[in-house]
């Protein structure tokens, strides 16, 4: 069932299970990780942080330290952000030409119970016939994983989860090998620190100069 509803009754960090953003190298990405620090998490929480790469790679030595490379770039930002809040964060980077499967493929076998994303722009939103990829994602996405899209801080779309999440040994358990063969992934945990040692001036400049207004409505 589809769902729109206000948030103001839940408390902050008052959630269970994994939360998970998908992130993007775009603003959208950034006030959807803001919105859910200051909605779903609380300080020392732990928030994983999910890209897909659609670029083909030549070889899989390459590959691998190539995404490893990118990787490091698209996070830096997300990583000040989490900083700043101490937040603790996993880093997930996976490589697939299918975005919304591959996203689905893992909030599945890793029974990821919240799953925030950011609205895209308008100038996207043209290049999809069949609708935006987060609204392709939240329609499929696993019936016990509570989905959102934030756009200018506030909800914009909610889909809420209608059946409790499965153990994630049980998860994994029914995943199929070959829907996995061709998503090749980074793991890696990011541990709070001090803003100065680990983020760059630049995006330290950035997120202070970025405004965010954190909200409970979900429209204008």
């Amino acid at each position: 069932m589809w769902m729109l509803r206000d948030q103001s009754s839940q408390k902050k960090g008052d959630v269970n299970g994994i939360v998970a953003v998908a992130i993007d190298r775009n603003r959208g990405s950034q006030q959807a990780l803001k919105w859910t620090i200051h909605h779903l998490l609380q300080q020392g929480q732990t928030v994983h942080l999910i890209h897909v790469s659609t670029k083909p790679q030549a070889s899989a030595v390459l590959a691998g330290d190539e995404l490893e490379s990118q990787a490091k770039e698209l996070l830096a930002p997300f990583h000040c952000i989490c900083t700043s809040k101490d937040i603790q964060c996993k880093d997930i980077i996976l490589e697939n030409t299918d975005i919304p499967k591959t996203l689905i493929g893992y909030v599945s076998n890793n029974a990821i119970e919240h799953l925030v994303m950011g609205a895209p722009r308008i100038g996207l939103l043209r290049r999809f016939k069949n609708g935006d990829i987060p609204s392709t994602i939240m329609k499929g996405a696993p019936k016990f994983c509570n989905t959102y899209i934030i756009s200018k801080g506030k909800i914009s779309s909610m889909h809420s989860a209608s059946h409790p999440a499965p153990s994630r040994m049980a998860s994994h358990s029914q995943t199929s090998t070959s829907s996995q063969s061709k998503t090749s992934s980074i793991v890696s945990d990011h541990q709070p620190s001090q803003i100065g040692s680990s983020c760059p001036l630049s995006h330290v400049l950035a997120l202070f100069s970025t405004p965010f207004v954190a909200t409970d409505h979900l429209y204008e």
